[in-house]
């Protein structure tokens, strides 16, 4: 928990420098209801594209779910922002293989790496655990024309090594780049989205 807390304090900071007004929204109404319980869970088991892998991830009970149309994505879980914008989760899972002892870090580096082989923008990133797993957070902007029209997504993403898994959870708002909302949208939702991240459990490491 402390771990969580150092990361959301680092997180709001960034943030606060970033959104120039320093309008961050810390409170709403669905994180309420996901912080007392009033949520789902969404496990990976028994999905084709999740490999054998069995995860847990917590999410709000308004959100719906859809199957992942491309390669590596087990699931989609949607809802709306704090202003009504389109958020998702998106989770990718891929397989993972170390070069013998190879160690891997999420160095600034290392994520600015990743931001560019998204073709986002970095704005900040990290390491940090996860239910005692290595891993790393990235925040990052990206601008794209989707048929035509242009779009706008920001994304607080977690990125984890467990076992022969390379696990991607991507908790994003966008709607039209013209939105001069989107930017502070997005803050109101990071809370939310942390305690998502948090919730993120591997049960196999459970079992008797």
């Amino acid at each position: 928990m402390k771990n969580i807390i150092n990361i959301l304090t680092t997180i709001c900071l960034i943030l606060f420098s970033l959104s120039g007004n320093g309008s961050i929204a810390l409170s709403n109404e669905t994180l309420k209801q996901f912080s007392i319980s009033k949520r789902k869970t969404f496990s990976t088991k028994r999905f084709p594209k999740a490999k054998g892998l069995h995860m847990t991830i917590d999410y709000p009970y308004t959100w719906t779910t859809k199957l992942g149309r491309r390669p590596n994505v087990v699931q989609v879980l949607q809802g709306k922002s704090n202003k009504g914008n389109l958020s998702q989760c998106i989770i990718i899972v891929k397989r993972f293989q170390r070069q013998g002892g190879e160690k891997i870090e999420f160095t600034p580096e290392v994520l600015q790496s990743i931001s560019g082989g998204m073709g986002a923008k970095y704005l900040n990133g990290g390491k940090t655990i996860i239910d005692n797993e290595p891993a790393g957070w990235l925040l990052t902007k990206q601008d794209v024309n989707q048929a035509g029209i242009n779009i706008t997504m920001y994304a607080l993403h977690y990125m984890i090594l467990y076992n022969k898994y390379f696990i991607s959870i991507q908790l994003s708002v966008g709607d039209l780049s013209e939105n001069e909302k989107l930017k502070e949208d997005f803050f109101s939702m990071v809370p939310l989205f942390i305690q998502m991240g948090n919730s993120i459990i591997f049960p196999e490491k459970y079992k008797q």
